[in-house]
């Protein structure tokens, strides 16, 4: 009698082995709440190879580990590849500064025990929820960066914020008039200066529009003798 694909001899449907299973070695999941979706997917592949139909395009910070993150129904989460011991005390990390009432990201689970298609060894995944609306901090530092960067990283940290717009005079950029423009006392509209220390390099200072940079008391402030605009 001819066997159906993943059927038993009595004909009843065996689940087949997911894909991450196909050299016979089971990865070990850790986790406090399993989700039983990322057991399908493709451990016995490095991370860095892993099919673009798992993966979801989203900005990444630097690391010096390797980062995707991953569809796994209507979740998205954050993968990175690291040595075991190093993805375990991480893991446990998380969910002890959450314990704490620590903001931090939710750690999700811990797969290691992982062998590619002709059983080499590969380093453990760390896997943590993708915090919705999170950006690389770089992000906000990068030349041109659009408005709509920061405001999504205000909202990632849950700061308030109130956007405030005006009509832009390129031949008065004075703060004094940006703060006469959105109808805010200048005090609470801030302007950030550079400045050159003798002996510290650079430091930066952020003071309201309708103030003068005190340099003796932005010299004890860099810990430096002197500064110089």
């Amino acid at each position: 009698m001819a066997r159906r694909e993943g059927a038993g001899p009595s004909g009843v449907r065996v689940p087949e082995r997911p894909q991450g299973w196909q050299t016979g070695r089971v990865p070990r999941f850790l986790s406090a709440k399993p989700d039983a979706r990322l057991i399908p997917l493709p451990w016995n592949v490095p991370l860095a190879k892993w099919p673009t139909e798992h993966l979801v395009a989203l900005p990444r910070g630097i690391s010096r580990h390797v980062v995707r993150f991953i569809t796994v129904g209507d979740e998205v989460y954050a993968a990175k590849e690291v040595i075991e011991h190093l993805a375990i005390h991480e893991y446990r990390l998380l969910h002890d500064l959450t314990r704490l009432g620590t903001p931090a990201v939710e750690a999700v689970a811990v797969v290691s025990g992982r062998q590619d298609l002709e059983g080499n060894p590969l380093d453990s995944i760390l896997i943590t929820k993708h915090l919705e609306f999170a950006l690389p901090y770089r992000s906000l530092f990068t030349p041109g960066v659009r408005h709509e960067t920061v405001m999504r990283l205000l909202d990632a940290a849950k700061i308030p914020y109130r956007a405030a717009e005006y009509e832009v005079d390129e031949n008065d950029l004075n703060g004094m008039h940006a703060a006469e423009g959105i109808g805010m006392p200048p005090e609470q509209i801030f302007k950030t200066l550079v400045a050159k220390g003798e002996r510290g390099g650079y430091a930066v200072f952020c003071i309201p529009v309708c103030c003068e940079l005190d340099l003796k008391k932005a010299a004890k402030a860099a810990h430096d003798k002197d500064i110089m605009k």
